[in-house]
């Protein structure tokens, strides 16, 4: 006979096993909020291959999905014998901005960074939005380490929890008061205990460094690989002073490549909508030539048949 404690150990042991199998299936199935489910697709219906400068390379649609995406929020890159290219609704591309903590990147826009924050240190990495570049704790806008985010001295902010950042202007905000300083952190996250993950609020913050307002939205807490601490974000000017990074012919060239956007709502890539991709002033194809496609929609990949055949 089994006795009453070797049955509480079993019963115990086989508790906690079907909780580990749980906890298991339910991190295993979850499902980001960021990123799309759209599928796109590419026609060449229309390609004009030839040794002009802007010919119009294909078209790009999306075969299946419902999302309409902000082109503040998408990456459109050609790449053909080891070369890239860059397409933009705006024009303008960043020579993307590395150093050993933070990576910067202009959207499909031409007028919003992307930025990665290594944040896995005790010690906080310092961002510089103005000229969207890494820097020191004496001269920064906003600092970062592991969940911690704060404003830099004489930075001061105030959140929405109501406009897309896509949408919000100065106007929308133009009256309240700059709630946010250096003394507290952002309280920017929410904790899913359910499948323990940090998840980014759907929070828009505008931020005066006394000069210069810009708007900002935090995406999300994990890279594209899932590794935490690597904290993205978007970073757009509103108001003041000219945002500096993008006048900075160091910073700033044209794209070689130029999305054109035939629908009045020119702010997003609407699911029904046919965008046609041209050269801008920069040779891609002059006859023959293989171009993978790549789409990144919040810095995740989206899913399309990515290569076209150029003749």
């Amino acid at each position: 006979m089994i006795s009453y404690a070797k049955k509480t150990i079993i019963g115990v042991l086989v508790l906690s096993l079907l909780g580990s199998i749980y906890w298991g299936v339910i991190i295993y199935k979850y499902d980001s909020e960021i990123g799309t489910e759209n599928i796109f697709a590419i026609n060449d219906s229309q390609s004009d291959v030839s040794e002009n400068y802007s010919d119009h390379l294909f078209d790009l649609s999306f075969e299946s999905g419902s999302d309409n995406l902000d082109w503040s929020l998408t990456r459109v890159i050609l790449s053909n014998d080891g070369n890239e290219f860059q397409c933009t609704t705006g024009g303008l591309i960043s020579s993307t901005e590395n150093s050993d903590r933070i990576k910067s990147s202009l959207a499909a826009d031409g007028l919003t960074f992307n930025v990665e924050i290594d944040a896995d240190s005790d010690d906080f990495v310092y961002l510089d939005v103005g000229r969207m570049e890494q820097s020191t704790e004496s001269n920064h806008t906003l600092k970062f380490s592991k969940t911690d985010i704060f404003l830099g001295k004489d930075v001061l902010g105030l959140f929405t929890d109501e406009i897309p950042f896509n949408t919000l202007k100065y106007s929308d905000i133009n009256t309240q008061n700059y709630s946010e300083n250096s003394d507290e952190r952002l309280d920017w996250y929410d904790y899913n205990f359910s499948v323990h993950r940090i998840e980014a609020k759907e929070r828009v913050y505008v931020i005066d460094d006394g000069s210069t307002k810009y708007k900002l939205q935090f995406l999300s807490y994990y890279d594209a690989d899932d590794k935490q601490r690597q904290i993205s974000l978007i970073v757009s000017w509103i108001d003041g002073e000219p945002f500096q990074a993008l006048n900075d012919p160091e910073k700033i060239q044209p794209s070689q490549c130029i999305l054109i956007d035939t629908d009045l709502n020119e702010s997003q890539w609407n699911s029904n909508e046919t965008i046609y991709v041209k050269e801008n002033d920069f040779q891609i194809c002059a006859s023959s030539c293989e171009l993978l496609v790549q789409i990144y929609y919040q810095e995740i990949r989206v899913d399309g048949n990515g290569k076209i055949l150029l003749n």
